[in-house]
């Protein structure tokens, strides 16, 4: 991150209670905890790819979600989303099917490709709305 986008003396401006509400925002979200604390994250030299994320429901958090991580119709993880929806699981570079699946149902399959050494980040909203189709265009014969 460049010096220019982030700037120390905003944090030092923060009031006591600002602060405090920070603090207690960076522990409830364990991927800032991990950063702020030196560290989680992956070698550039890994030889496996991280994948990871954070359910929600709407504007608020949903734990217990399981994400099935797959490829080929091979299940590769199994993982369960924690107290804070959150979710990350190591994975050999790849591409992979991903659903998340609840007591209100499931998710699309969605597609991730992991790349040794990096992070992929696939959150999930279980009340977003997939867009509709789009219909066919018409064809423009003579």
């Amino acid at each position: 991150m460049a010096e220019e986008d982030f700037k120390i003396n905003m944090l030092k401006s923060f009031t006591k209670e600002q602060r405090q509400q920070m603090v207690r925002a960076f522990n409830r979200d364990p991927e800032m905890y991990n950063a702020v604390n030196g560290i989680g994250g992956l070698s550039e030299t890994a030889n496996h790819g991280l994948l990871q994320g954070t359910t929600y429901a709407g504007e608020d958090i949903f734990p217990g979600v399981q994400v099935i991580i797959s490829t080929g119709g091979k299940t590769h993880a199994t993982v369960r989303t924690n107290q804070y929806g959150y979710y990350s699981v190591n994975l050999a570079a790849g591409t992979y099917s991903v659903v998340f699946s609840h007591t209100g149902g499931q998710s699309e399959p969605a597609e991730v490709i992991l790349t040794n050494g990096k992070t992929a980040t696939l959150d999930y909203d279980s009340e977003a709305v997939p867009e509709p189709p789009k219909p066919p265009e018409e064809g423009g014969g003579a």
